[in-house]
């Protein structure tokens, strides 16, 4: 096995969709991947978990940049293209691939509970339904029982809109992509 110091985590996007069969497919070239999964399931368990990854689109690969040929990885069915700047590639921090695996359990599978709690206002929330879903906003209030009022960033402009208080979630916590974002 390599030496994991001389190994950098890179990230790729995959296509639609693809993310498991990346993984399959990078594993069985030889390369080691992380695709964390998020399983969610309600509180009182009366619906069936669901499994979906944690960043959809977005498969993490370590490789010896000296000792594997990583431009495979562009190639690989399920894999649109490597996370670039330019034409220099973007290295993932590997305290964020911990930071990222700490939530997991051995199967690489976050569990959350849909606990209906009360947000508080300006909590980043996720929009999981609708038109705007995978968004991300910030929590304003509840409006009534059912329906509360969150604010979006859309083409950089601040819009409130009032949505089923069930087309949202919690985001992920922001210090995962605090370290994800630091060079």
């Amino acid at each position: 096995m390599l030496d994991h110091k001389n190994k950098k985590w890179l990230l790729a996007y995959t296509k639609p969709g693809s993310e498991v069969e990346a993984q399959k497919n990078l594993t069985n070239q030889g390369f080691m991947t992380l695709l964390p999964m998020i399983s969610k399931s309600s509180i009182n368990d009366s619906h069936p978990s669901q499994v979906k990854p944690m960043f959809p689109r977005y498969i993490f690969i370590s490789v010896h940049l000296y000792k594997e040929d990583w431009n495979k990885i562009n190639s690989t069915v399920g894999v649109s293209n490597l996370i670039t700047f330019g034409n220099k590639l973007s290295f993932v921090p590997r305290e964020a691939i911990q930071k990222i695996c700490s939530y997991l359990d051995h199967n690489d599978i976050c569990h959350l509970k849909d606990i209906k709690k009360e947000h508080k206002k300006g909590e980043k929330v996720e929009i999981n339904k609708s038109i705007f879903k995978n968004l991300n906003a910030r929590f304003l209030t509840k409006t009534s029982k059912n329906r509360v009022l969150v604010l979006m960033s859309i083409l950089n402009q601040d819009i409130k809109t009032e949505i089923p208080f069930n087309h949202i979630e919690d985001s992920i916590s922001s210090e995962t992509f605090k370290l994800i974002d630091k060079k």
